[in-house]
């Protein structure tokens, strides 16, 4: 195993293994009670032909101690001395990934064994236009309820998807994705300016130049515990905005994907009381989708300046976010 710290620039010459076929990424912060599973499953793959990078982004428990346990000459442990969020992270494993292929993984989440084999096997025979293939999954949410993503109403699940992602239809998680290095080359890496949804956003670059490739069987488990960040209601709410403005351009070619975007963060400001960009952003749903009832219905309510009156009124919900 491969202890580096942060910053450390010394990556070619410490690292003598082959190149590896695919580099998996893991960022994790004071989740030391979960790695040895997710280490554990790792090592299971039926694909044996990887590396993994694991970015210790600043944990203030045993994390060291417990990647110590692994002696595997596949596996790097990185060490940030301060914490500077998932996308951080993940960049950093990727400034040293090798692999031909990118994979990300999170501490609690859980790979089906033949994950990679197969999402190796449907990348190699896949056309230059194809950057990705990602297989389907299992979701727990955190009210208890489940589901399979895609679902079978989802029409379209490979090919050109980027209004998909625009539209929300569906949200492919980062686990379930295997991708070209040189991807990232084209479109970037994560937005270190989003704290959450940084892989949504990177969905969105990845869409507009490359297309997907789905593979139907389920292989991938994604939970949500107490302690993930993706629970933070309002920084998703800041993060939703932030994608909204930064892609503007994009979703614009798109006008109802503009509009159901606006309304649902303009929505779910109105039902927090932000009375002002509630009605700025229901204000664009209306105007992007001008013959809309509930886009209409929720523009004339916020005008109302009444939260309480838009929630009882309105009896909309925002499951979305």
């Amino acid at each position: 195993m491969l202890y580096v710290c942060h910053f450390c620039d010394t990556f070619s010459s410490m690292r003598t293994l082959k190149q590896p076929k695919v580099s998996i990424l893991l960022p994790s912060y004071n989740r030391a009670y979960l790695l040895p599973f997710t280490i554990e499953n790792i090592l299971e793959q039926t694909w044996k032909d990887w590396e993994l990078i694991i970015v210790d982004d600043g944990s203030l428990d045993n994390t060291d101690e417990v990647i110590k346990n692994f002696d595997d000459r596949r596996i790097t442990y990185i060490k940030h001395q301060v914490n500077a969020g998932e996308a951080a992270a993940r960049n950093t494993a990727l400034a040293a990934a090798r692999g031909e292929y990118i994979a990300n993984q999170d501490s609690d989440d859980e790979w089906f064994p033949e994950k990679l084999e197969e999402e190796v096997y449907l990348l190699d025979r896949s056309p230059a236009r194809v950057g990705a293939v990602y297989s389907s999954f299992h979701k727990t949410l955190f009210d208890g309820s489940e589901e399979i993503v895609p679902s079978a109403i989802h029409h379209q699940k490979e090919g050109n998807l980027v209004n998909t992602f625009l539209r929300s239809d569906f949200y492919i998680t980062g686990q379930a994705l295997l991708i070209k290095k040189e991807c990232y080359k084209n479109v970037g890496g994560y937005d270190e300016k989003l704290r959450v949804l940084n892989d949504a956003e990177f969905l969105i670059r990845l869409a507009s130049q490359y297309e997907f490739v789905h593979n139907p069987h389920v292989r991938v488990r994604i939970k949500r515990f107490e302690d993930s960040i993706s629970r933070n209601f309002k920084m998703r709410l800041v993060s939703r905005e932030y994608i909204l403005h930064k892609h503007e351009d994009l979703f614009k070619k798109f006008p109802d994907s503009f509009a159901r975007y606006s309304y649902r963060i303009g929505h779910t400001h109105a039902l927090l009381g932000n009375t002002d960009k509630a009605r700025m952003y229901l204000r664009k749903a209306f105007v992007f989708s001008p013959l809309h009832i509930k886009y209409i219905a929720a523009f004339l309510l916020s005008l109302t300046a009444s939260s309480w009156l838009y929630r009882t009124l309105g009896r909309l919900k925002t499951k979305w976010m």
